[in-house]
Protein backbone atom coordinates (compact mmCIF):
# COMPACT_ATOMS: atom_id res chain seq x y z
CA UNK A 1 0.00 0.00 0.00
CA UNK A 2 1.05 3.50 -1.01
CA UNK A 3 1.49 5.78 1.65
CA UNK A 4 0.04 9.21 1.02
CA UNK A 5 2.72 11.88 1.56
CA UNK A 6 2.05 15.51 3.83
CA UNK A 7 1.14 18.58 1.70
CA UNK A 8 4.44 20.27 2.12
CA UNK A 9 4.33 24.55 3.23
CA UNK A 10 4.71 25.57 -0.79
CA UNK A 11 1.88 23.34 -2.00
CA UNK A 12 -0.36 24.70 0.40
CA UNK A 13 0.90 28.63 -0.31
CA UNK A 14 0.43 27.57 -3.93
CA UNK A 15 -3.25 25.68 -3.82
CA UNK A 16 -4.92 28.84 -1.18
CA UNK A 17 -3.97 30.97 -4.09
CA UNK A 18 -5.42 29.56 -6.62
CA UNK A 19 -9.33 29.72 -4.78
CA UNK A 20 -7.83 33.13 -3.78
CA UNK A 21 -7.77 33.66 -8.08
CA UNK A 22 -10.84 31.37 -8.68
CA UNK A 23 -13.25 33.84 -5.78
CA UNK A 24 -16.41 34.81 -7.88
CA UNK A 25 -15.19 38.67 -6.83
CA UNK A 26 -11.97 37.69 -8.68
CA UNK A 27 -13.62 35.71 -11.93
CA UNK A 28 -13.75 39.12 -13.68
CA UNK A 29 -11.28 40.92 -12.79
CA UNK A 30 -8.03 41.50 -15.66
CA UNK A 31 -4.93 43.48 -15.98
CA UNK A 32 -2.27 43.01 -13.03
CA UNK A 33 -2.88 43.52 -9.34
CA UNK A 34 -0.45 46.32 -9.23
CA UNK A 35 -2.84 48.76 -11.14
CA UNK A 36 -3.95 51.23 -8.40
CA UNK A 37 -7.72 51.17 -8.67
CA UNK A 38 -10.34 53.35 -5.73
CA UNK A 39 -11.79 50.66 -3.53
CA UNK A 40 -15.15 49.53 -4.73
CA UNK A 41 -18.19 47.83 -2.80
CA UNK A 42 -17.55 44.01 -2.43
CA UNK A 43 -19.77 41.92 -4.20
CA UNK A 44 -22.38 40.26 -2.25
CA UNK A 45 -24.25 36.61 -2.50
CA UNK A 46 -27.19 38.71 -3.91
CA UNK A 47 -24.82 40.46 -6.87
CA UNK A 48 -23.13 37.42 -7.49
CA UNK A 49 -26.31 35.68 -7.90
CA UNK A 50 -27.68 38.34 -10.66
CA UNK A 51 -24.04 38.30 -12.61
CA UNK A 52 -24.74 34.62 -12.85
CA UNK A 53 -28.27 35.33 -13.87
CA UNK A 54 -27.77 37.85 -16.17
CA UNK A 55 -24.98 35.78 -18.19
CA UNK A 56 -27.46 32.52 -18.74
CA UNK A 57 -29.57 35.02 -19.53
CA UNK A 58 -27.68 36.65 -21.81
CA UNK A 59 -26.66 33.46 -23.19
CA UNK A 60 -30.33 32.26 -23.87
CA UNK A 61 -30.85 35.51 -25.91
CA UNK A 62 -33.36 36.16 -23.02
CA UNK A 63 -32.85 40.01 -23.22
CA UNK A 64 -35.19 41.21 -20.96
CA UNK A 65 -34.04 39.51 -18.00
CA UNK A 66 -30.48 39.87 -18.48
CA UNK A 67 -30.79 43.63 -18.57
CA UNK A 68 -33.17 43.51 -15.17
CA UNK A 69 -30.18 41.25 -13.45
CA UNK A 70 -27.52 43.45 -14.77
CA UNK A 71 -30.14 46.72 -13.26
CA UNK A 72 -30.01 44.70 -10.32
CA UNK A 73 -26.37 43.34 -9.94
CA UNK A 74 -25.50 47.55 -10.81
CA UNK A 75 -27.56 48.85 -8.13
CA UNK A 76 -25.93 46.41 -5.71
CA UNK A 77 -22.33 47.35 -6.72
CA UNK A 78 -22.08 49.58 -9.55
CA UNK A 79 -18.92 49.36 -11.60
CA UNK A 80 -17.62 49.79 -14.98
CA UNK A 81 -18.16 45.32 -15.51
CA UNK A 82 -22.06 46.27 -14.61
CA UNK A 83 -21.98 48.84 -17.13
CA UNK A 84 -20.32 46.80 -19.98
CA UNK A 85 -23.26 44.37 -19.08
CA UNK A 86 -25.42 46.39 -19.41
CA UNK A 87 -24.11 48.28 -22.24
CA UNK A 88 -23.78 44.71 -24.35
CA UNK A 89 -27.89 43.61 -23.22
CA UNK A 90 -28.97 47.29 -24.76
CA UNK A 91 -26.94 46.96 -28.33
CA UNK A 92 -28.41 43.21 -28.93
CA UNK A 93 -31.56 45.13 -28.18
CA UNK A 94 -31.38 47.58 -30.42
CA UNK A 95 -31.72 50.21 -28.21
CA UNK A 96 -28.48 51.87 -29.65
CA UNK A 97 -29.28 55.21 -27.41
CA UNK A 98 -28.80 53.43 -24.09
CA UNK A 99 -26.23 51.12 -25.30
CA UNK A 100 -23.98 54.39 -26.37
CA UNK A 101 -24.51 55.90 -22.68
CA UNK A 102 -23.66 52.51 -20.76
CA UNK A 103 -20.84 51.51 -23.10
CA UNK A 104 -19.27 55.17 -22.50
CA UNK A 105 -19.62 54.91 -18.99
CA UNK A 106 -18.38 51.88 -18.88
CA UNK A 107 -14.64 53.12 -19.96
CA UNK A 108 -14.85 56.00 -17.96
CA UNK A 109 -16.01 54.15 -14.67
CA UNK A 110 -12.93 53.94 -12.54
CA UNK A 111 -15.02 51.17 -10.02
CA UNK A 112 -13.74 47.61 -11.08
CA UNK A 113 -12.33 49.17 -14.34
CA UNK A 114 -11.90 47.17 -17.76
CA UNK A 115 -9.08 45.56 -18.67
CA UNK A 116 -7.27 45.80 -22.11
CA UNK A 117 -9.55 42.94 -23.84
CA UNK A 118 -13.11 44.82 -22.37
CA UNK A 119 -11.87 47.71 -23.29
CA UNK A 120 -11.19 46.56 -27.06
CA UNK A 121 -14.66 44.69 -26.67
CA UNK A 122 -16.67 48.27 -25.37
CA UNK A 123 -14.27 50.18 -27.43
CA UNK A 124 -15.93 48.05 -30.41
CA UNK A 125 -19.45 47.95 -29.44
CA UNK A 126 -19.48 51.96 -29.18
CA UNK A 127 -18.54 52.01 -32.73
CA UNK A 128 -20.85 50.06 -34.22
CA UNK A 129 -23.37 51.62 -31.99
CA UNK A 130 -22.68 55.38 -33.45
CA UNK A 131 -23.36 53.63 -37.06
CA UNK A 132 -26.99 53.88 -35.68
CA UNK A 133 -26.89 57.22 -33.98
CA UNK A 134 -26.14 60.74 -34.88
CA UNK A 135 -24.24 62.76 -31.39
CA UNK A 136 -25.07 66.27 -31.57
CA UNK A 137 -22.90 68.40 -29.16
CA UNK A 138 -25.70 70.54 -27.88
CA UNK A 139 -25.79 74.45 -26.57
CA UNK A 140 -28.69 75.59 -24.71
CA UNK A 141 -30.08 79.21 -23.74
CA UNK A 142 -31.04 78.96 -21.45
CA UNK A 143 -29.92 76.25 -19.57
CA UNK A 144 -32.80 75.51 -17.79
CA UNK A 145 -35.05 74.73 -21.30
CA UNK A 146 -36.92 71.83 -21.54
CA UNK A 147 -36.09 69.21 -24.82
CA UNK A 148 -38.48 66.47 -26.46
CA UNK A 149 -37.48 64.34 -29.10
CA UNK A 150 -40.33 64.11 -31.31
CA UNK A 151 -42.83 64.64 -28.33
CA UNK A 152 -40.79 62.62 -25.71
CA UNK A 153 -38.97 64.22 -23.18
CA UNK A 154 -34.97 64.40 -23.82
CA UNK A 155 -31.86 65.31 -21.67
CA UNK A 156 -28.16 65.89 -22.90
CA UNK A 157 -25.78 63.58 -21.56
CA UNK A 158 -23.38 64.58 -18.81
CA UNK A 159 -20.69 65.67 -21.45
CA UNK A 160 -23.52 67.69 -23.26
CA UNK A 161 -24.49 65.42 -26.03
CA UNK A 162 -27.86 64.44 -27.82
CA UNK A 163 -27.85 61.04 -29.26
CA UNK A 164 -30.01 60.23 -31.76
CA UNK A 165 -31.26 57.05 -33.26
CA UNK A 166 -31.68 56.80 -37.14
CA UNK A 167 -34.83 58.12 -38.52
CA UNK A 168 -36.70 62.01 -38.43
CA UNK A 169 -36.28 64.03 -35.34
CA UNK A 170 -38.40 67.01 -33.99
CA UNK A 171 -36.24 68.76 -31.75
CA UNK A 172 -38.35 71.07 -29.21
CA UNK A 173 -36.93 73.79 -26.46
CA UNK A 174 -39.55 75.63 -24.31
CA UNK A 175 -38.74 77.56 -21.40
CA UNK A 176 -40.81 80.28 -19.49
CA UNK A 177 -40.72 83.55 -21.16
CA UNK A 178 -39.26 82.64 -23.97
CA UNK A 179 -40.56 81.51 -27.59
CA UNK A 180 -40.46 78.15 -28.09
CA UNK A 181 -38.25 76.55 -30.84
CA UNK A 182 -37.91 73.36 -32.56
CA UNK A 183 -35.46 72.11 -34.99
CA UNK A 184 -36.06 69.10 -37.27
CA UNK A 185 -33.16 66.83 -37.78
CA UNK A 186 -32.43 63.84 -40.13
CA UNK A 187 -29.88 61.34 -38.37
CA UNK A 188 -28.63 58.75 -41.06
CA UNK A 189 -26.15 57.85 -39.13
CA UNK A 190 -22.06 58.93 -37.81
CA UNK A 191 -23.42 61.91 -37.25
CA UNK A 192 -20.96 64.58 -34.90
CA UNK A 193 -22.37 68.26 -35.05
CA UNK A 194 -22.73 71.13 -33.45
CA UNK A 195 -26.47 71.87 -32.36
CA UNK A 196 -27.12 75.59 -30.89
CA UNK A 197 -30.81 76.26 -29.70
CA UNK A 198 -30.76 79.83 -28.44
CA UNK A 199 -34.42 80.82 -27.27
CA UNK A 200 -35.98 84.76 -27.64
CA UNK A 201 -37.05 86.25 -24.22
CA UNK A 202 -40.81 86.40 -25.16
CA UNK A 203 -44.20 85.17 -25.04
CA UNK A 204 -44.74 82.09 -26.91
CA UNK A 205 -47.73 83.04 -29.38
CA UNK A 206 -48.65 78.89 -29.24
CA UNK A 207 -49.72 79.33 -25.39
CA UNK A 208 -50.53 83.14 -26.03
CA UNK A 209 -53.18 82.10 -28.67
CA UNK A 210 -54.99 79.64 -26.33
CA UNK A 211 -56.67 81.99 -23.35
CA UNK A 212 -55.61 80.92 -19.77
CA UNK A 213 -58.92 81.28 -18.36
CA UNK A 214 -60.47 78.41 -20.67
CA UNK A 215 -59.79 75.16 -20.94
CA UNK A 216 -58.58 73.48 -24.10
CA UNK A 217 -61.87 71.27 -25.29
CA UNK A 218 -61.03 67.67 -26.60
CA UNK A 219 -63.38 67.34 -30.12
CA UNK A 220 -66.63 65.84 -29.10
CA UNK A 221 -66.41 63.16 -32.22
CA UNK A 222 -63.38 61.81 -29.99
CA UNK A 223 -66.02 60.71 -27.19
CA UNK A 224 -68.62 59.76 -29.41
CA UNK A 225 -65.26 57.08 -31.05
CA UNK A 226 -64.42 56.43 -27.76
CA UNK A 227 -67.49 54.40 -26.99
CA UNK A 228 -68.54 50.87 -27.80
CA UNK A 229 -71.17 50.00 -30.10
CA UNK A 230 -73.46 46.83 -29.68
CA UNK A 231 -73.40 45.27 -33.12
CA UNK A 232 -76.59 44.49 -34.74
CA UNK A 233 -77.30 41.36 -36.60
CA UNK A 234 -79.11 42.32 -40.11
CA UNK A 235 -82.71 41.16 -41.19
CA UNK A 236 -83.67 39.53 -43.90
CA UNK A 237 -85.06 42.81 -45.77
CA UNK A 238 -81.38 44.93 -45.27
CA UNK A 239 -79.61 41.47 -46.27
CA UNK A 240 -81.38 42.17 -49.96
CA UNK A 241 -82.00 44.95 -50.11
CA UNK A 242 -78.98 48.58 -50.98
CA UNK A 243 -80.86 51.20 -48.79
CA UNK A 244 -80.28 54.57 -50.36
CA UNK A 245 -80.53 58.07 -48.70
CA UNK A 246 -81.82 61.64 -49.93
CA UNK A 247 -78.67 62.81 -50.24
CA UNK A 248 -77.99 60.04 -52.83
CA UNK A 249 -80.75 60.00 -54.87
CA UNK A 250 -80.14 63.27 -56.96
CA UNK A 251 -77.16 61.48 -58.18
CA UNK A 252 -78.58 58.04 -58.27
CA UNK A 253 -80.81 58.34 -61.53
CA UNK A 254 -77.67 58.99 -63.73
CA UNK A 255 -75.49 56.81 -62.17
CA UNK A 256 -78.05 54.19 -63.02
CA UNK A 257 -78.24 54.82 -66.47
CA UNK A 258 -74.54 54.95 -67.13
CA UNK A 259 -74.04 51.89 -65.36
CA UNK A 260 -76.82 50.14 -67.43
CA UNK A 261 -75.65 52.18 -70.59
CA UNK A 262 -71.69 50.33 -69.70
CA UNK A 263 -73.01 46.79 -69.41
CA UNK A 264 -75.22 46.63 -72.61
CA UNK A 265 -72.13 47.70 -74.48
CA UNK A 266 -70.22 45.34 -72.48
CA UNK A 267 -72.89 43.05 -73.99
CA UNK A 268 -72.21 44.44 -77.20
CA UNK A 269 -68.52 43.28 -77.01
CA UNK A 270 -68.88 40.14 -75.85
CA UNK A 271 -71.41 39.20 -78.61
CA UNK A 272 -68.86 40.19 -81.38
CA UNK A 273 -66.86 38.51 -79.60
CA UNK A 274 -68.79 35.23 -79.82
CA UNK A 275 -69.71 35.64 -83.15
CA UNK A 276 -65.95 35.42 -84.23
CA UNK A 277 -65.76 32.19 -82.38
CA UNK A 278 -68.57 31.08 -83.82
CA UNK A 279 -67.35 32.03 -87.53
CA UNK A 280 -64.21 30.37 -86.34
CA UNK A 281 -65.53 27.18 -85.65
CA UNK A 282 -67.28 27.07 -88.75
CA UNK A 283 -64.84 27.69 -90.66
CA UNK A 284 -63.09 24.51 -88.87
CA UNK A 285 -65.80 22.08 -88.99
CA UNK A 286 -68.45 23.41 -91.52
CA UNK A 287 -72.11 24.44 -90.77
CA UNK A 288 -73.11 20.54 -90.00
CA UNK A 289 -70.05 20.74 -87.22
CA UNK A 290 -68.74 17.72 -88.57
CA UNK A 291 -64.95 17.93 -87.43
CA UNK A 292 -61.95 16.10 -88.55
CA UNK A 293 -60.33 14.00 -85.33
CA UNK A 294 -57.37 16.62 -85.24
CA UNK A 295 -59.62 19.36 -85.51
CA UNK A 296 -61.82 17.94 -82.31
CA UNK A 297 -59.92 19.59 -79.19
CA UNK A 298 -59.83 22.29 -80.49
CA UNK A 299 -63.65 22.73 -82.00
CA UNK A 300 -64.23 21.66 -77.98
CA UNK A 301 -62.27 24.78 -76.97
CA UNK A 302 -63.72 27.44 -79.56
CA UNK A 303 -67.44 26.16 -78.67
CA UNK A 304 -66.93 25.61 -74.85
CA UNK A 305 -65.28 29.58 -75.13
CA UNK A 306 -68.19 30.48 -77.38
CA UNK A 307 -70.78 29.61 -75.11
CA UNK A 308 -69.41 31.51 -72.07
CA UNK A 309 -69.37 34.39 -74.64
CA UNK A 310 -73.44 33.68 -75.04
CA UNK A 311 -73.86 33.45 -71.29
CA UNK A 312 -71.94 36.35 -70.22
CA UNK A 313 -73.92 38.44 -73.42
CA UNK A 314 -77.00 37.84 -71.52
CA UNK A 315 -76.05 38.52 -68.20
CA UNK A 316 -74.28 42.16 -69.45
CA UNK A 317 -77.54 42.82 -71.66
CA UNK A 318 -80.53 42.27 -69.15
CA UNK A 319 -78.59 43.13 -66.03
CA UNK A 320 -77.79 46.66 -68.34
CA UNK A 321 -81.14 46.99 -69.54
CA UNK A 322 -82.77 46.30 -66.06
CA UNK A 323 -80.13 49.02 -64.13
CA UNK A 324 -80.81 51.82 -67.23
CA UNK A 325 -84.03 50.98 -66.65
CA UNK A 326 -84.56 51.53 -63.35
CA UNK A 327 -82.11 54.93 -63.98
CA UNK A 328 -84.60 56.69 -66.10
CA UNK A 329 -87.48 55.79 -64.14
CA UNK A 330 -86.28 57.68 -61.64
CA UNK A 331 -85.06 60.61 -63.82
CA UNK A 332 -88.19 60.96 -65.16
CA UNK A 333 -90.31 60.39 -61.94
CA UNK A 334 -88.09 62.06 -59.67
CA UNK A 335 -89.57 65.50 -59.05
CA UNK A 336 -86.86 66.59 -56.37
CA UNK A 337 -88.95 67.22 -53.31
CA UNK A 338 -87.62 66.60 -49.73
CA UNK A 339 -89.55 63.63 -48.93
CA UNK A 340 -89.24 60.09 -47.50
CA UNK A 341 -88.17 57.43 -50.03
CA UNK A 342 -87.86 53.81 -49.38
CA UNK A 343 -85.23 51.54 -50.88
CA UNK A 344 -84.60 50.62 -54.32
CA UNK A 345 -82.87 47.38 -55.37
CA UNK A 346 -82.69 45.33 -58.92
CA UNK A 347 -81.44 42.19 -59.27
CA UNK A 348 -80.71 39.41 -62.59
CA UNK A 349 -80.12 36.11 -61.94
CA UNK A 350 -78.80 34.10 -65.21
CA UNK A 351 -78.83 30.40 -65.52
CA UNK A 352 -77.44 27.88 -68.50
CA UNK A 353 -81.96 27.88 -68.90
CA UNK A 354 -82.47 31.62 -69.46
CA UNK A 355 -82.23 34.89 -67.70
CA UNK A 356 -84.68 37.06 -65.09
CA UNK A 357 -84.32 40.19 -63.58
CA UNK A 358 -86.34 42.08 -61.35
CA UNK A 359 -86.63 45.32 -59.98
CA UNK A 360 -88.35 46.67 -57.03
CA UNK A 361 -89.19 50.65 -56.35
CA UNK A 362 -90.87 51.88 -53.60
CA UNK A 363 -92.62 54.96 -53.15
Amino acid sequence: MRRSEPCSPLRLATIACAVLLCSPGSVMAEGSSADAQPPAQQPSEAYDAAIRAAITAFADKDLGVAMAQFVSAHALSPSARTLRGMGMVAFEQRRFRRAYGHLQAALTDPRRALGAAHRSHVTDLLARSRSFLGVYRLTLAPEGATLTDNGEPITASGTGELWLPLGRHVIRASADGHVTQQVELEVVGNEEQPLSIHLVPGQDPETAAVPLEQPVSQPAARDAAAEPTEPTEPDDESATTTELSDADLPHLPIALVLVGGGLVAGSVVTAILQRGMQSDLDDLCGEQRVCVAADETEARELQSDGETLALMTDIFLFTGVAVAATGAFLWVFDDGAESDRAPVSAAAVCLPSGCSVSTRVAF
